[in-house]
């Protein structure tokens, strides 16, 4: 059984994100790193959702 979901070569970010984990823990998750990161707030969403996703969701080492 699988229970996480590897997403480092459709998005070119290695983030493993635990399939407990649904879209609106993801929101409030984000939220939270941007409030706890205001000056992330004028960085363009794509790196914003690297960095969260890399810190947040890091993969196993292989």
């Amino acid at each position: 059984m699988t229970n996480w979901a590897y997403f480092g070569d459709s998005v070119g970010v290695d983030m493993c994100i635990p399939t407990q984990v649904d879209a609106a823990k993801i929101s409030d998750m984000l939220c939270s790193f941007l409030n706890r990161n205001p000056t992330l707030k004028d960085v363009p969403a794509e790196e914003v959702m690297s960095t969260f996703a890399g810190l947040n969701f890091p993969c196993d080492p292989k």
